[in-house]
């Protein structure tokens, strides 16, 4: 019949679930808009998260999952070379829910393990270096078995996490220091920034303040949540961030290097390619394994500043990228809501 008088609703089944039966009919109720209840409707019948989502500023983004091949850059088709690397099942939990998404990480099986996104044009011409930009990544580093104490920096010590590049003997890699030393202020463990083939009595440093919050006296491993941000500016004002998320504290970390010179910015012929993993000086710790790649540009978060905090707390819960933590208080919003 035709008019509201004859509307009976929606029929109830749209609101329904099937006990035991996780497909498509049988979660039909959360396809729906019913509000699931994390610990009574079963995590698998989630439909919030679905993956990494790829943001108009994206150059890079891969989560592994396979679906078109499992190293693949989903924000744009760029050819993709590896070297002896693995999958296995997927242990990253987000950090505010405590619950895994998606099924697979990379797992990096020798120190020349790696893998290598071509973002050159014609193999000649790259594209332009982001004035600003980040790059996330979740990071778990096996077997860190640490050397007797030294006055030099134990190169096998050196772990290449990943490399920017642009012509021969032009990038930037962001490497993790985990050797110990007696002169600690030259040579702590350390996120260090290496440009150029320079030697690494002159690498840019983030300093001893990470050594507590990785706690790397006391444990041979760790699972981190990792951003890089870089903010380059030709007055001078140039500064380098960077976030933090270990899996056994409830504490982000964040620290910031300024006055970071020009060379750390400019690539030669702009970004050719972006590798995670062995690039051409230190060794990748075989049993590495990753997760969750992400390269933004026109993107800087600022230690020194809470919104861009919680920017990181939203992409360490794959959540839009939003200055205020999405479900972290819903006491001053809808109450009707539960995360």
């Amino acid at each position: 019949p035709d008019g509201e008088s004859g509307y009976a609703g929606v029929p109830d089944t749209y609101n329904s679930l099937t006990d035991s039966d996780f497909t498509w009919s049988g979660n039909i109720g959360i396809h729906y808009g019913r509000f699931m209840e994390i610990g009574h409707n079963g995590w698998t019948r989630q439909q919030v998260w679905s993956g990494l989502r790829v943001e108009s500023n994206a150059i890079g983004v891969a989560d592994f999952e396979g679906v078109v091949d499992t190293v693949s850059n989903k924000a744009d088709d760029v050819p993709v070379t590896t070297t002896s690397i693995s999958t296995e099942d997927n242990f990253f939990v987000l950090p505010t829910i405590n619950k895994l998404i998606g099924s697979k990480v990379v797992v990096f099986d020798s120190p020349s393990s790696k893998i290598d996104y071509d973002h050159s044009i014609d193999g000649s011409t790259g594209i332009s270096m982001p004035e600003r930009g980040t790059i996330f990544l979740r990071l778990s580093m096996q077997d860190l078995t640490l050397l007797g104490w030294t006055n030099y920096i134990q190169t096998d010590q050196l772990r290449e996490i990943f490399t920017v590049y642009g012509d021969t003997n032009s990038f930037f890699s962001l490497i993790l220091y985990t050797g110990r030393n007696t002169n600690g202020n030259n040579y702590p463990r350390d996120f260090y920034l290496r440009a150029d083939n320079e030697t690494f009595w002159d690498v840019v440093k983030f300093g001893q303040n990470i050594q507590p919050y990785l706690d790397l006296d006391d444990i041979s491993s760790f699972v981190l949540d990792l951003a890089f941000s870089w903010n380059y500016a030709e007055n001078d004002e140039s500064e380098l961030s960077l976030f933090l998320k270990r899996d056994i504290n409830d504490d982000y970390f964040s620290i910031k290097v300024e006055d970071i010179e020009e060379r750390y910015f400019t690539l030669g012929a702009g970004i050719k390619g972006v590798r995670l993993g062995n690039f051409d000086y230190s060794a990748v710790k075989a049993d590495t394994k990753i997760n969750d790649y992400r390269f933004l540009k026109d993107l800087y978060l600022d230690s020194d500043s809470t919104d861009d905090l919680n920017k990181f707390k939203n992409m360490c819960n794959l959540m839009p990228i939003f200055d205020n933590m999405i479900g972290y208080d819903y006491t001053n919003h809808n109450q009707n809501i539960n995360f």
